[in-house]
């Protein structure tokens, strides 16, 4: 699939700096990705006086990482933009250190446990380049129908 497609991650998430946390997708199917990202200054939000990102921004990490699955997908059925998507919760959330240190490389993997027309649920881990598992969790989504989007725009 990568072949013809930019691997660039901000292709397929409405994100931007300084939100946009992950850089370049490295595989990607119809039901798994994987992700690439070195920690560094688009994670300026978050690094602690001692260059180190707190382990709590995993879950942003995997999410965003489902968030790219999601535009590719739309993309390769002819979208134009990314669609907004929502994480509705982690399960099993698991962190094996205390944090990334400024320069880590990470590889953030998803696999599609199953989809429901809107809503799906993956299993997503962060890994060091050398495969050992650094965080872990169950995300549960939900990307809302343009009719469904607007009508709660409508609410505010």
């Amino acid at each position: 699939m990568l072949n013809t497609m930019d691997t660039r991650a901000e292709c397929y998430l409405l994100h931007r700096e300084p939100m946009l946390l992950v850089d370049n997708v490295i595989t990607c199917s119809a039901s798994q990705i994987t992700v690439s990202v070195v920690i560094g200054e688009k994670h300026r939000l978050f690094i602690q006086p001692n260059q180190c990102v707190a382990a709590w921004i995993s879950i942003e990490l995997m999410a965003q990482a489902v968030g790219v699955w999601a535009g590719v997908q739309g993309k390769q059925q002819g979208e134009a933009a990314p669609k907004i998507g929502f994480l509705l919760g982690g399960r099993q959330c698991k962190h094996f250190v205390d944090g990334y240190n400024v320069g880590d490389q990470l590889l953030i993997e998803a696999d599609m446990l199953m989809q429901d027309q809107l809503m799906a649920s993956f299993d997503a881990r962060i890994l060091d380049l050398d495969g050992k598992c650094l965080a872990s969790a169950r995300l549960t989504t939900y990307q809302p129908s343009e009719t469904e989007l607007a009508a709660l725009l409508d609410q505010q």
